[in-house]
């Protein structure tokens, strides 16, 4: 398939996705651009549990380059695991390892270190009758603990995007690429006195529910 047919079909995508749910999805950046619309960020990424960075090479030799704003994604506390032989055996398993999870990040955020925590859900699989208890437990336990940001990945984005401004070459604004994201952005965020976690955003999925929780100081 040449570049051009790609793009068509991508064009159609996204109108015939407008057309009828009457809003956008996230596809591809470069044609969101021709056709004028934002792209605030994506989350194609697992490598890292913090927002940052990254170059687009189409850009490289424009004026102005915007960059992505990756907010990685994760499948650690994912409710798909129950779906997998090695997974979440029980609601009780999943509630505990989300629970688990956020007592640590929790802890770890008032010895200053930034954290932005990912739960994943689908429908098809948290929403049966037998397992939604536990994510109301979930919900009912983050909602009890002060300093939580609980947000969609689109009010991370715009939260990041204003307090770390893209510039070429830097996972963050005096953070260079040159080495891991990982320990550069925890470095950066607590300087910036920003200590947050993320649960899930709505998905690009149908029947996906994807929300973020944000630990702040």
């Amino acid at each position: 398939m040449s570049v051009e047919q790609e793009k068509a079909y991508i064009k159609k995508e996204i109108e015939t996705i407008a057309k009828i749910y009457g809003s956008l999805q996230r596809v591809v950046w470069k044609v969101y651009k021709e056709m004028g619309i934002p792209l605030p960020w994506e989350a194609d990424s697992y490598a890292d549990d913090l927002p940052y960075w990254v170059d687009v090479p189409a850009e490289k030799d424009e004026e102005k380059p915007e960059g992505m704003l990756m907010i990685p994604y994760s499948y650690d506390c994912n409710d798909y695991k129950f779906n997998v032989p090695t997974g979440f055996g029980s609601p009780t398993h999943f509630y505990d390892h989300v629970k688990n999870a956020f007592d640590t990040l929790y802890e770890e955020r008032d010895e200053g270190s930034p954290k932005m925590m990912t739960i994943a859900l689908h429908c098809r699989c948290i929403g049966k009758p037998g397992r939604f208890m536990a994510l109301k437990r979930i919900v009912e336990y983050i909602a009890s603990k002060e300093n939580v940001w609980v947000a969609t990945r689109m009010q991370i984005a715009e939260h990041f995007r204003e307090k770390f401004p893209y510039e070429k070459g830097s996972l963050a604004p005096g953070v260079k690429r040159a080495a891991a994201p990982n320990m550069l952005m925890r470095g950066l965020l607590t300087r910036h006195h920003q200590c947050e976690l993320q649960i899930p955003n709505m998905h690009c999925f149908i029947d996906g529910l994807d929300f973020a929780i944000h630990f702040l100081r």
